[in-house]
C-alpha cells in the first residue's frame, strides 16, 4: 500500500497512512518480461509436458497389460516371427524358429478381443482376455513375470511361457540310445550313475509334441511326448516287432512248461538252472513251487501251456525287459473223492508276466511275476 501525499509505504492491511492519515492506495508495479525470457519460459514448459506426456507413453508400454495385448495379438494372428521375438534369447537345439513353426498349434480367425482383468502381485501379472472365434466367447490368460533388469525407472515385464518349456527331464533305460525328432540328445545326459536309468535334462524347448526313438539291446521304442510343462517324461512302453513277438512267445511257452514239468516231478532247480539267468528270484519261485505242488491235498500230474499270445511289453523299475503273455493252459490233477481217485483235467486262460536280462545278445529269462498260481476247479 502506498501514500500518495507523504510518499510512504503502508503495512500489509492499512487503509490509511499512519503518518498523515492519508487514504493508501494500491501501487501497480510492472514486471517487464523480455521476448527471450519469455521463449525460455514456453520452451521449458513444453519439454516438461513433454517429459510427462513420454513418462506416462514408456510406462504404458512396458505395462503388463500393454505386453501381454502385444504378445496375444501375436499368438492370435499366428505371428511366429513376433512369437519367437519373446524367446530367441534361450535359442538352443529345441529353440529356434522352425521348431516353433513346426510346433505351434495355428488359432482360428479372431473376430475381436478385450483385456478383462489384470492381476498384479511383486513379480508377477496375470492378464484375462476375452476373444471371439465363430461368434463364441472364450478367456485366455497371459502369465508375465518381472524381470529384475528394469529400464531405469521402468519395470521390465516378460511373458512367462511365451511358448517355452524349461528344465524338460527326461529317463530311458541305462545305456539307451536317445533322439528327439531324429536329433541326438546325449550331450543333455545328467546322469548316467543310476544302475538302471540315464536322466536327460533340456534346459529349454518350444512346446509340443515331439518324435522319441529310443534303441536298446536290439529294441527300438518310437513314441510321441507332449512336452508341455517341466515334468519329468519316462520311456518305457515298448512295441515289439512281429519277428521279436514270435520269439518272445516261443520262448515263454517252451520255459514255462520245463519249469510246470519239474516243478511236479520234484527235480533240483540246479540241474535246469542253466536253462535262466541265474537269480535267486526265479530260483525261489521254482522252490514255492515245489513245495505247493508236494503238500497240495490235490495231486497235480501236469499242467501244459497249450496257448500263449503277446500282450504287451515295457520296462520294468529296473530298466529290464518285462513282457506280458495271456495263456491257455491245462492241469492234469487226481483227487481224492469219497475214497476213489478221480484224474481230471481243468482248462483256463492265465496273465503270464516274464522278465529278462539281455546277456551276450540274447533275452534270457530272469524273474517270473508271482503268476504261476494258475487254479484248479473241481
Amino acid at each position: 500500500m502506498y501514500c500518495k501525499k507523504c510518499d510512504k509505504h503502508g503495512k500489509i492491511g492499512d487503509i490509511y497512512c499512519s503518518e498523515c492519515g492519508t487514504k493508501l492506495e494500491r501501487k501497480k508495479i510492472d514486471i517487464k518480461i523480455s521476448k527471450k525470457t519469455k521463449q525460455i519460459i514456453i520452451s521449458v514448459l513444453a519439454v516438461i509436458s513433454l517429459l510427462l506426456i513420454s513418462y506416462k507413453t514408456i510406462n504404458y508400454i512396458y505395462s503388463p497389460g500393454f505386453v501381454a495385448k502385444k504378445y496375444f495379438e501375436a499368438v492370435i494372428n499366428n505371428n511366429t516371427d513376433e512369437i519367437y521375438s519373446y524367446i530367441k534369447e534361450y535359442e538352443d537345439t529345441f529353440v529356434n524358429q522352425d521348431t516353433l513353426k513346426n510346433k505351434i498349434d495355428l488359432v482360428e480367425s479372431v473376430s475381436g478381443y478385450k483385456i478383462v482383468d489384470i492381476q498384479k502381485t511383486n513379480n508377477q501379472a496375470l492378464v484375462q482376455f476375452e476373444y471371439t472365434v465363430s461368434g463364441e466367447i472364450k478367456t485366455a490368460y497371459v502369465l508375465l513375470y518381472l524381470d529384475g533388469n528394469n529400464f531405469y525407472i521402468f519395470d521390465n515385464w516378460k511373458i512367462e511361457s511365451a511358448k517355452l518349456v524349461e528344465n524338460v527331464t527326461i529317463k530311458v533305460p541305462s545305456k539307451s540310445k536317445i533322439t528327439l525328432d531324429d536329433i541326438d540328445i546325449s550331450k543333455y545326459l545328467v546322469d548316467d550313475e543310476d544302475e538302471y536309468y540315464d536322466v536327460y535334462e533340456i534346459p529349454y524347448m518350444i512346446a509340443g509334441e515331439y518324435k522319441i526313438v529310443t534303441e536298446l539291446n536290439d529294441i527300438k521304442v518310437e513314441d510321441d511326448i507332449n512336452i508341455q510343462d517341466n515334468q519329468t517324461y519316462y520311456i518305457n512302453s515298448i512295441e515289439l516287432s512281429d519277428e521279436q513277438v514270435s520269439a518272445f512267445e516261443n520262448t515263454a511257452k517252451n520255459q514255462i512248461n520245463l519249469i510246470y514239468s519239474n516243478a511236479i516231478s520234484g527235480t533240483l532247480f540246479d540241474d535246469i538252472s542253466n536253462n535262466f539267468n541265474s537269480n535267486n528270484n526265479l530260483e525261489d519261485i521254482y522252490k514255492s513251487l515245489k513245495s505247493s505242488f508236494k503238500n497240495s491235498s490235490i495231486k497235480i500230474n501236469s499242467i501244459n501251456i497249450t496257448d500263449i499270445e503277446y500282450a504287451a511289453a515295457a520296462y520294468d523299475e529296473k530298466g529290464n525287459l518285462a513282457v506280458t503273455f495271456k495263456a491257455d493252459y491245462t492241469i492234469n490233477y487226481t483227487y481224492n473223492k469219497n475214497n476213489i481217485d478221480v484224474t481230471d483235467e481243468y482248462e483256463g486262460t492265465s496273465n503270464i508276466a516274464l522278465s529278462y536280462l539281455y546277456v551276450d545278445n540274447n533275452y534270457e529269462l530272469y524273474d517270473i511275476n508271482n503268476t504261476l498260481n494258475l487254479k484248479v476247479r473241481w
